[in-house]
């Protein structure tokens, strides 16, 4: 049972999980979940779950000792795969935690099993395994004949949580245990495709500018890309990679360039859900309330010359009130696509760069992005 994750990442060939080869282990085969930077090995027996539906989990639900996970499991966004032989189960997936350990992780993980009326027997260690040190979590979930017992394998780096779950009626553990942690033994981090190539650089936007690093902005873990006017975006369980940087000026960051890589099909998809949100924006304000604070958009199409074959372009006015005062902020975006990759521009205007001077300087940095995109299809 995964917790504390981000977004739903549905799972499919097309978007989180391939099938790619049989592992060194005889009669294993490898799982990729390219969405969240992991492969993971299963007994060939297993049956993967190629897309998290209801319908699956309401059928594990029928068979003994699987209620309560079928339960937890339908209610969690996080799983990329799942897989089970009837018998056994296992889910994994990845989720951005604030925690800045693997021991705060493995410490947190500890006391939300202890609190819940569900699980018991709650015990923890580490153990080092060929992707590294990961925490172990043992407890026991349900109770009577219903009772299930269970491993959790965490992994954390870089401000990410990857967790693995396997669990099997209490009766059988001595026979699944040691397959529990062989599997996890095969867990191991996988790259996604190189972007850093196809972002702008300092010079592409012009005099004055300097090119930074962007907060988590080079994983697709925790971190959206499409957020335009508080809308959905299902393309975004479709990313394989992402860079994001930001440019300052002065003492502002008034622009930033994220380029995305995404599974076969993502890209384009992701082009037209960014049109239906501008559309919608376009003919209506549209208002957010985070916190104490209501926001509200609102886009224009922008139509200038120069913008690059294919880009949606668009301005947008942000409104914030906040404690009976209201700000007013002024932006230009630019989105394109090339084969598998996105290029995302965006830019707020202020004192230094007008709206006017701003709109110029994204149209020049639009035109560069699309020669570095030029015809690139990175490898799904």
């Amino acid at each position: 049972m995964m917790r504390r994750r981000a977004a739903a990442t549905a799972v499919a060939c097309v978007s989180a999980l391939c099938v790619a080869a049989y592992s060194q282990a005889a009669n294993w085969r490898t799982f990729h979940a390219n969405t969240q930077g992991f492969a993971i090995s299963l007994p060939e027996s297993w049956a993967a779950v190629s897309t998290f539906d209801q319908a699956t989990l309401n059928k594990l639900s029928q068979e003994a000792g699987f209620a309560s996970i079928a339960s937890v499991s339908s209610t969690d966004s996080g799983v990329t795969v799942f897989a089970s032989d009837k018998t056994a189960f296992m889910d994994a997936g990845a989720y951005r935690t604030n925690l800045t350990s693997l021991t705060a992780v493995l410490n947190d993980a500890v006391k939300s099993f202890r609190a819940s009326k569900s699980t018991s027997d709650v015990t923890a260690t580490t153990v080092v395994l060929p992707a590294g040190t990961a925490g172990v979590v043992t407890y026991r979930l349900g109770s009577g004949t219903g009772q299930t017992k269970a491993n959790e394998f965490t992994f954390f780096r870089d401000g990410v949580v990857h967790v693995l779950n396997y669990a099997v009626p209490v009766a059988r553990w001595g026979t699944y245990a040691a397959t529990f942690k062989a599997s996890a033994q095969t867990f191991e981090y996988e790259k996604g495709q190189d972007v850093s190539g196809l972002v702008l650089s300092a010079r592409d936007l012009g005099k004055g500018f300097v090119r930074e690093s962007f907060p988590a902005g080079a994983s697709v873990i925790g971190a959206t890309t499409l957020d335009l006017c508080n809308q959905t975006f299902p393309s975004e369980a479709l990313r394989t990679s992402r860079l994001q940087v930001r440019f300052r000026y002065g003492k502002d960051y008034p622009v930033s360039n994220e380029v995305v890589a995404y599974a076969s099909g993502g890209a384009a998809q992701a082009l037209t859900e960014v049109k239906s949100a501008a559309t919608a924006c376009s003919a209506t304000t549209i208002t957010q309330i985070q916190g104490s604070s209501r926001v509200s958009f609102h886009t224009s199409s922008l139509n200038v010359a120069g913008l690059p074959a294919g880009a949606v372009a668009m301005t947008l006015h942000v409104t914030l009130l906040r404690a009976g005062k209201t700000l007013t902020q002024d932006g230009v975006a630019v989105y394109l696509v090339r084969g598998n990759v996105l290029s995302g521009i965006y830019a707020y205007a202020s004192k230094e760069l007008p709206l006017g001077k701003l709109t110029q300087i994204v149209v020049h940095a639009a035109e560069r992005s699309a020669q570095k995109l030029g015809g690139v299809t990175l490898a799904a």
